[in-house]
């Protein structure tokens, strides 16, 4: 059987052995370790792990691929890699912090505590047909993996077993666990997790992820992200008998999109606005002929301040008000519509 580029051997074991080295760099930093070259060398008994396992994490990155499911509801995805993780000898926990299909593994009961952490869900829209570079959909309209989340789910669980091979043949001390969550697309898992207090006792983590080139860091790697939704409320009007008496709310809408692209070159260059990134439009009354009458627009922003996400959120809404009257309370109103963040 064909194998997308993307879930092919040998990119499971090089993302594999990144992951291993990340994590080694974290025990490392707590443990002496031995010669690099010497048969006591717990990172070459990782890597030699992945060797051996590389078929069947292969298969685990295939497997993925093929259930393709999207945020929220990668339920065949997360009953596979419980069922895995625990012939290698993982204590899984299937459904924590009120996500069904959150995946949470552990192995060990000491210090110190180490975190892999990826996802697995599929991108709507996202079949393709593996070992194909143009566009080619296995099934028209439905998702798949297109970015990758199968191979790092797969990877995370090779690297995983690694780590604990190593770990259980040289008697090292501490705690393994893989957090492979559901929603990364729509900006879902990690939040709920954090406020849950599910890593509140780690001391290291890892956050994997598929990109063109092998190499690891540390540090801040990324921007902090939050959500708003603006919710804009016109008057509806039927298109081909009184348009004249409708508030279209998509005029406002686009009216705020436009405004805020403007804004751009006035923000800070660590600011990311919804233009640049996440954004949709979610129509909640349609009618092909009727002018709609309620819009509300889900947005993001990306900083690297967490002081400033209420700042930029704010001057986004005023882009869509016509007076800018701010109500203090994050609603701002434009006439007969309103925008909440």
């Amino acid at each position: 059987m064909a194998r997308e580029t993307m879930t092919g051997k040998t990119h499971l074991r090089r993302a594999s052995v990144l992951a291993l080295l990340v994590a080694g760099f974290a025990l490392v930093s707590i443990f002496p370790s031995a010669l690099a070259d010497s048969p006591s060398d717990p990172k070459r008994v990782a890597f030699e792990a992945v060797d051996r396992n590389a078929e069947a994490i292969a298969t685990v990155g295939d497997v993925l691929y093929y259930f393709g499911e999207p945020g929220m509801q990668e339920y065949e995805s997360s009953k596979y890699l419980k069922s895995t993780l625990e012939q290698i000898g993982f204590k899984v926990e299937l459904g924590g912090a009120g996500l069904p299909t959150n995946v949470w593994a552990t192995w060990g009961s000491s210090k110190p505590v180490i975190l892999i952490a990826t996802e697995m869900d599929a991108l709507p829209d996202g079949s393709q047909t593996p070992g194909s570079i143009p566009r080619k959909p296995l099934v028209e309209g439905a998702p798949g993996h297109m970015e990758g989340h199968n191979v790092m789910a797969a990877m995370a669980v090779g690297a995983a077993q690694a780590v604990k091979k190593a770990m259980e043949q040289f008697k090292i001390a501490g705690t393994v666990i893989l957090s492979i969550g559901p929603a990364e697309e729509q900006l879902m898992s990690r939040p709920y997790l954090v406020r849950e207090g599910y890593l509140k006792d780690v001391d290291a983590g890892i956050i994997t992820h598929i990109q063109n080139s092998l190499s690891t860091g540390y540090g801040l790697q990324n921007y902090a992200l939050i959500g708003a939704k603006f919710t804009f409320k016109g008057r509806t009007a039927h298109g081909g008998v009184n348009p004249w008496d409708g508030i279209d709310a998509v005029d406002a809408v686009e009216l705020m999109d436009i405004g805020f692209d403007k804004l751009r070159e006035h923000l800070r260059p660590t600011y990311r606005g919804p233009s640049d990134d996440h954004h949709r439009w979610c129509a909640a009354q349609h009618h092909s002929r009727r002018r709609p009458d309620l819009v509300v627009y889900p947005g993001c922003e990306r900083t690297l301040g967490k002081g400033k996400f209420r700042q930029v959120g704010q001057r986004r809404a005023r882009r869509g008000a016509d007076d800018g009257h701010d109500d203090g309370d994050g609603t701002v109103r434009c006439g007969v519509a309103v925008a909440r963040q």
